[in-house]
């Protein structure tokens, strides 16, 4: 048996709910990013407390947000109604920026 001179491994993209979900992900930061963001313009310089780590926290807390909520939306749509979906989607959405924001040593 011969074997090609060079072997280069077949690619695989990634599946379209990969893709859907990475694109959410990065649309859901994005959006908390710049919340965050405005929200530290609005106040005063004394009120900043480390605005560039509220503005990341921000940002990774509506990422993940938001992958937990496509997640859910690929999975269990096709199964329920629209609206058991998109009240199950808000309810998960809501207690993830919940459980994130939560204040330590409260």
């Amino acid at each position: 048996m011969s074997y090609p001179e060079h072997y280069y491994p077949t690619f695989y993209p990634l599946a379209p709910q990969t893709t859907s979900l990475l694109h959410n992900v990065f649309l859901g930061a994005m959006i908390g990013s710049t919340v965050a963001t405005a929200t530290q313009l609005r106040k005063s310089p004394e009120d900043r407390k480390n605005p560039v780590g509220e503005v990341l926290k921000a940002g990774v807390a509506t990422g993940l947000a938001t992958a937990v909520v496509t997640a859910i939306g690929q999975n269990i749509s096709p199964h329920h109604s629209n609206l058991a979906t998109v009240a199950t989607m808000f309810v998960a959405g809501t207690a993830l920026i919940y459980t994130l924001n939560q204040e330590k040593g409260a």
